[in-house]
């Protein structure tokens, strides 16, 4: 009987460890999918000067479009390298929707992640005191950066 039960559950364990570890991989990330064509959008929100900002990249369009308000919408002309960055940071990201919105935070700023690609739409709600770290981190700092004003002095007609 001990050793029934021995073998029934030394059977079990390594079941349990071939179905979770091993076997068939399932993974929600897969560094090498090709999402073309994919549109993404970043919308910045709140903070303390209750900042409104969307920052909107298309596979198709060679253009980045920056709404603000209350300021119309402004579009410019996305390099062929950010481009390609961006697609490389969509292809890794979990095809799994994900919010991370700290209550408590009044003056947090929101970022929320739309992804629009050959495997549907997913979405990321992150704020500034739960972003560092998580799987989003690097796409929604590269669209922020990317959705910055332009200085001044940078304008080409200067």
């Amino acid at each position: 009987m001990f050793l029934r039960l021995a073998a029934s559950t030394v059977m079990l364990m390594l079941l349990l460890a071939f179905t979770s570890c091993g076997g068939t991989p399932h993974s929600e990330q897969s560094p090498h999918r090709n999402l073309e064509p994919w549109q993404v959008q970043l919308t910045l929100t709140g903070g303390f000067r209750g900042l409104h900002r969307e920052i909107r990249v298309d596979s198709e369009a060679v253009d980045l479009k920056i709404t603000e308000a209350p300021k119309p919408e402004v579009g410019r002309e996305l390099p062929v390298s950010d481009k390609t960055e961006l697609a490389q940071l969509l292809a890794t990201l979990p095809t799994r929707d994900v919010e991370a919105l700290n209550p408590h935070c009044r003056d947090c700023v929101s970022f929320e992640l739309r992804v629009w690609s050959t495997s549907g739409v997913h979405t990321a709600s992150y704020d500034s005191s739960t972003l560092g770290g998580s799987v989003h981190e690097a796409i929604i700092t590269r669209l922020a950066r990317l959705g910055e004003p332009e200085p001044l002095d940078s304008h080409p007609n200067k």
